[in-house]
């Protein structure tokens, strides 16, 4: 040191013995989730998941917020690089020991999938740099739920959408001008149309689309 002490150089430390009593952690589970038995293609997915905390300690403070995920599989393992994730809900509240969080959500349904698909939640995902999630758990390898039976997701009935009629006003018009077209769709089949789609209107010499016909709008 700074200090020439000489031979008295050895009695510079002191110690006490500190009892040290590992606190309580929480573990975070969902313990439950709620879904329909089946959905049509295209409509959202409304889902209830029930987020637990089963430990002993409550979530401490600096280990907020967490996120719990949720994905539809067609099986009951979550793959995250094939499993389509639904939505991702962050919480920046203190989940105590003992406490159950309610969760709702509805997200979009994916384009393009029919069939059995389950719901998998996955509790304070891993990142790059936290390899166990945000919050230091008694038990990290229960945080992955799946639902107990799949969603059926079924293809709806097909509709039938028809022109019923087209005006244009005038009826008379220079190679210049401008006109006005006017029609009306009837959806003729017994199956409500559900989504959005698009008309549009061409220029023909003749009453039959061709490749030649002219896109108006």
């Amino acid at each position: 040191g700074m200090v020439a002490e000489f031979v008295d150089e050895n009695d510079n430390v002191a110690s006490v013995p500190v009892n040290v009593e590992l606190a309580d952690q929480p573990n975070l589970k969902v313990t439950a989730i709620g879904i329909p038995e089946r959905l049509e293609t295209g409509q959202p997915i409304p889902i209830s998941v029930d987020l637990s905390n089963v430990g002993g300690g409550d979530v401490p403070d600096r280990q907020i917020p967490f996120a719990v995920q949720v994905f539809l599989s067609r099986d009951e393992t979550l793959d995250p690089r094939s499993d389509r994730l639904l939505q991702t809900i962050r919480l920046d509240e203190v989940v105590q020991a003992g406490q159950v969080v309610p969760l709702t959500l509805e997200p979009r349904m994916p384009s393009g999938i029919s069939g059995p698909y389950y719901v998998l939640a996955r509790v304070d995902p891993q990142r790059s740099f936290r390899p166990l999630g945000n919050v230091a758990e008694s038990n990290e390898s229960d945080n992955r739920t799946v639902s107990d039976d799949p969603i059926l997701i079924e293809l709806p009935p097909p509709t039938d959408l028809v022109v019923d009629s087209v005006s244009i006003d005038p009826s008379v018009v220079d190679s210049d001008g401008t006109v006005t077209v006017s029609w009306q769709v009837r959806n003729a089949g017994d199956t409500p149309a559900r989504g959005i789609w698009d008309d549009s209107v061409y220029l023909s010499t003749d009453a039959l689309l061709g490749f030649g016909d002219r896109l108006l709008g």
